[in-house]
């Protein structure tokens, strides 16, 4: 959706797994989904601070460095995963948006 329909070019787009673009259940079971995240990028040099990762040439969001700074994350709860960690789709799914302004 973001290059496709948005016309973001494909150098600003950085896939994760869903280890990092997944939310949810809150507990053993319930509702969950794919997400997506906005981060703005500090520029390279953040990675040569005391809070940077010591690597600009591949450092991504989601790396444990204060380069990338995530302001905006958009889930899309489509499925119900049951307590055996099966999914479910949903009969009616949702978009739920946070802002991580901190």
């Amino acid at each position: 959706i973001w290059h496709t329909t948005i016309g973001v070019p494909l150098k600003q787009i950085t896939k994760l797994g869903k280890d990092t673009n997944w939310w949810g259940p809150a507990g053993d079971s319930g509702p969950c989904g794919p997400c997506t995240e906005l981060y703005l990028d500090r520029g390279s040099e953040i990675c040569l601070t005391s809070n940077g990762c010591g690597q600009p040439d591949s450092c991504k969001p989601g790396d444990d460095c204060d380069r990338y700074l995530e302001y905006w994350n958009l889930v899309f709860n489509q499925y119900n995963q049951d307590t055996k960690g099966n999914l479910h789709p949903l009969p009616k799914t949702g978009i739920d948006t946070g802002a991580g302004l901190e």
